[in-house]
């Protein structure tokens, strides 16, 4: 049937599209402004027909505006592929973080039916705290004194995988690969602070049934027999299904938050509740099993039901004797229904029927493999790209006006006087002010897709078009010249820089108005996402630029609206990591990854990206030293007799000479290396004075043998070279931006020789001293669970000399670290850093190995804990709200705070 399209007779929704409301608006305003001088509100008055064709040009940016979000939205290609907004599935997922997140992470690999974490009740060593025994705190010994009492790690997880039904237990390398890849699922997505101990796979408890059960006259006793197997060990070990997003909102009536709520999956969603249905059983019932076989399709009746494990042992109530109705599971297993020790005797009619074996098994089968879990994705309906308007495309209103007005295209002939072209070309002009502003307006409505993209383009906020097709333009046009050709008039219309449309931009938009609306559409467009630039940030940028104030207001920095675009862009990673620890056996083509790597805690990412750092790696942040140890030519009448090694600062003056000649050049250049290492280690020394009170600096070899010397100098001269050197050693004057981040955890004892990683005495004897509180209460026995180390260079611009900058940076990292996570700060001279980060590495490298040298990887351990135990210990770094209440009176140095 046709459809019959009518234009409606109601009024137009909003005033904006109806010409009557906007025409008595006008009238008004001119009754109100000009009544004294102007009376005449007729049709036929000229400065009404202005009024009516304005109208009826609102009307048309009205219902432009009122088009579909969708259309005003869409790109002009009509490609949905560019990309304005966060998909659901990019922004409202996030890495595991509970229990049941890390559970779907785990079932969504292939292999793995259902999976459970618990805490974990054997770290790999026990530690005992004893408050009577300073010097040993940490110890695996059960009892050392009353006091003793042991330590219980938190954030420690053992996890247990339930293979799915078609995996054979006994297959060794099947079931070690799918250990293999929860393990590897479980570094890459591992929370901060938190650990993995082991990894098992569910054991079975075998266990068989009797029963006698009546069947249906149409059954098939061999399917009824496969089905009351297979439903039985459903309902024991039930499959988690997948399901799609078309699925979980419209059958199981989810919303969209719901729904994408916890991590992204292959294989589609998971339902929560039926999550937290599928627990380990703890025991079997008779009555559960019963109303399973009862609800099997041919099922009639069941006259007996008991259930005994596979090795024939019933478990018997004492209460009502001979009655079997519950068997315990063995912990950590699950239930498997055994065929081989079960028996089911069928009645059809008082007929006694036997079902088949193989059939049976085979329907088992089909069974398994019809419930088999489907994968499915994730992937929401795409969404509607709209429509492109054109949105932009501006019709001239003096084309609207009566041809007595001559001012559209062609009306004006050379017939017409002088006085008429003029009054035609100031009405023109006078028209072209409306043109501007209107077609401008429409370039705004095209553009709020970029306004509100997530990749901000670096452009204006106000937009602009040009009136090159507006008849008789060029005539208007101050900056054409009057006698230009056509040509000309080409060339200043392809002249993005001409004149006019130089004088636009500063017309529209100045470059500090544009900053400032800039800056606060990326707060706006933050602000959805809850995430801020603010105080100490801000000032941050304020203090990098020097931004000066103008009669707009004070300017933004450049590098603040980068940054702040460029969080914006990346805020499904650093809003969904934001909780992330680092995957300490992460891999890049076999070697450890752990390096020069962007693998590292969410936390460290969001901190450089507010502070505008240009990376967030785990890299070297200490600068190259500024010496250089080069072998030299010994030369003996015009021939070289030998090499010589020699020490130069960085503009080439000799500081120390060798002592060892070379025949080989590789070979000098071999030792140059090692003796730069040395001298990076501080192994510089001064001799003793000879009896002049001479002395001489000495660089030792690894064998602690002299191997440079400088000349027979004074003691004071001697002190002041060594100093150089140290200096020129660990420089300052480089500023690479970042900072180390230790969890705790993952540096706890695993055997006899570990050091532990506070010495509590000395902590609380420091806290008791600082705050005025009795030691006892502020004993540390657990300085592993939860708690993490930041490393930060103190020689970095914004924090050198800068008490408050360094307390401001700590408050934004406590900001931005999980709530229940301590922070402790370590503010590291170069040298300071230089021993951290070799000690660092080493840990790093050899615990990403497959197989860790387990003695080598404690050695590394204990020597990265003495360097961390060596930091400044401050009363800001507990961070635990009932040490101490109110805020700093005064600028925070490192080791004294008061509060009032």
């Amino acid at each position: 049937m046709t459809e019959n399209i009518t234009i409606s007779k109601a009024a137009p929704a909003f005033a904006s599209m109806n010409f009557a409301v906007l025409r008595d608006i006008g009238i008004k305003h001119l009754e109100k402004m000009g009544s004294k001088v102007w009376t005449d509100y007729n049709l036929h008055d000229p400065g009404i027909t202005i009024l009516e064709v304005l109208c009826y040009a609102i009307t048309d940016l009205g219902y432009r505006t009122s088009f579909s979000i969708e259309d005003i939205l869409a790109s002009a290609n009509g490609n949905a592929s560019q990309k304005q907004f966060f998909d659901a599935l990019e922004i409202l997922t996030c890495n595991p973080v509970t229990v049941n997140d890390f559970r779907k992470t785990l079932i969504d690999l292939n292999g793995i039916k259902n999976a459970w974490l618990v805490e974990t009740t054997h770290q790999e060593m026990a530690l005992v705290a004893d408050k009577d025994a300073n010097k040993n705190w940490f110890t695996r010994f059960k009892k050392i004194s009353d006091t003793a009492k042991e330590i219980k790690l938190n954030g420690l997880y053992d996890v247990y995988i339930d293979l799915e039904d078609d995996v054979d237990q006994k297959d060794l390398d099947r079931v070690n690969d799918i250990t293999q890849s929860a393990w590897q699922k479980l570094w890459k997505h591992r929370n901060l602070c938190e650990d993995f101990v082991t990894v098992n796979v569910i054991e079975e408890m075998e266990f068989g049934i009797e029963a006698q059960v009546e069947l249906c006259p149409d059954a098939d006793v061999n399917k009824v027999a496969g089905d009351i197997y297979y439903f039985i060990q459903e309902f024991l070990t039930p499959t988690i299904p997948f399901y799609s997003f078309k699925e979980m909102y419209e059958v199981k009536g989810k919303l969209c938050d719901e729904i994408f709520e916890g991590p992204v999956l292959c294989n589609g969603f998971i339902d929560d509740a039926e999550l937290d249905k599928a627990q380990l059983r703890k025991e079997i019932y008779v009555s559960d099993l019963w109303q399973v076989i009862m609800d099997v399709c041919g099922v009639a009746g069941i006259k007996k039901l008991t259930i005994k494990k596979c090795n024939g042992d019933d478990v018997v109530v004492e209460e009502t004797p001979n009655k079997k109705w519950c068997l315990k599971v063995d912990p950590y297993h699950k239930p498997k229904l055994l065929l081989a020790c079960s028996k089911i005797f069928f009645q059809k009619e008082f007929d006694c029927i036997y079902p088949d074996d193989r059939k049976v098994r085979e329907r088992i089968l089909l069974q398994q493999q019809l419930h088999q879990p489907l994968k499915k994705s994730q992937a929401t309906p795409l969404l509607d790209a709209g429509t492109d308007r054109n949105l932009e495309e501006y019709f001239t209103v003096q084309n609207e006006f009566p041809f007595t007005y001559k001012i559209a295209e062609g009306q004006i002939i050379e017939n017409d006087g002088i006085l008429r072209k003029a009054q035609a070309e100031q009405l023109k002009g006078y028209l072209t002010l409306f043109d501007e502003l209107l077609a401008n307006y429409l370039l705004q409505l095209s553009r709020v897709k970029d306004l509100l993209s997530i990749s901000q383009p670096e452009e204006h906020s106000y937009f602009y078009q040009t009136l090159y097709k507006v008849p008789g333009i060029k005539e208007l046009i101050k900056a054409f010249p009057e006698n230009g050709t056509a040509d000309d008039w080409q060339t200043f219309i392809a002249n993005d820089n001409n004149d006019y449309v130089n004088r636009l931009k500063e017309i529209i938009e100045t470059v500090t108005r544009q900053k400032q609306r800039k800056n606060i559409f990326l707060d706006h467009l933050l602000a959805r996402f809850g995430e801020s630039f603010s105080g100490y940030v801000t000032k941050v940028y304020e203090e990098r630029c020097s931004c000066t104030d103008s009669a707009e207001g004070k300017q933004i920095p450049d590098k603040l609206l980068k940054d702040k675009a460029a969080f914006l862009k990346n805020i499904p990673e650093l809003s969904s990591e934001r909780g992330k620890g680092f995957n300490y056996k992460a891999l890049d083509c076999g070697r450890p990854d752990v390096w020069d790597t962007n693998n590292v805690e969410g936390v460290k990412k969001r901190v450089c990206a507010y502070l505008g750092f240009p990376d967030h790696q785990r890299k070297t942040l200490t600068c190259p030293p500024k010496f250089e140890i080069k072998p030299y030519r010994v030369i003996t009448e015009g021939k070289v007799q030998a090499y010589r090694l020699l020490l130069e600062d960085e503009n080439g003056n000799a500081l120390l000479d060798g002592l060892k000649d070379y025949k080989q050049q590789q070979n000098a250049i071999k030792d140059a290396k090692d003796l730069r290492e040395q001298v990076v280690r501080g192994k510089i020394t001064i001799s003793s004075p000879d009896t002049n009170g001479y002395v001489r600096v000495y660089v030792k070899d690894r064998e602690d043998n002299n191997a440079l010397q400088s000349e027979m100098i004074k003691k004071k001269d001697a002190d002041a070279l060594k100093l150089q050197i140290e200096t020129l050693a660990f420089p300052d004057c480089c500023a690479i931006e970042g900072f180390h981040v230790v969890e705790h955890v993952l540096l706890r004892p695993k055997d006899d020789d570990f050091a532990p990683l506070f010495d509590p005495v000395m902590v609380q004897d420091t806290l008791a001293q600082k705050i005025g509180i009795t030691p006892t209460n502020l004993l540390i026995e657990d300085g592993y669970s939860f708690w993490i180390t930041v490393a930060v260079p103190n020689w970095l611009p914004q924090f050198k000399n800068n008490a408050n900058g360094q307390y401001q940076f700590e408050q934004l990292v406590r900001r931005e670290t999980p709530a229940h996570i301590v922070v402790r700060f370590c503010w590291m001279s170069p040298k300071e850093m230089y021993q951290f980060e070799t000690a660092y590495l080493k840990w790093l490298y050899e615990n990403a190995l497959e197989k860790p040298n387990e003695r080598e990887l404690t050695e590394h351990v204990n020597n990265l804990v003495t360097i961390m135990k060596q930091c400044n210990f401050s009363i800001r770094e507990i961070g635990d709200p009932c040490l101490h209440t109110g805020t700093p009176v005064k600028e925070i140095g490192m080791d004294d705070v008061k509060y009032k």
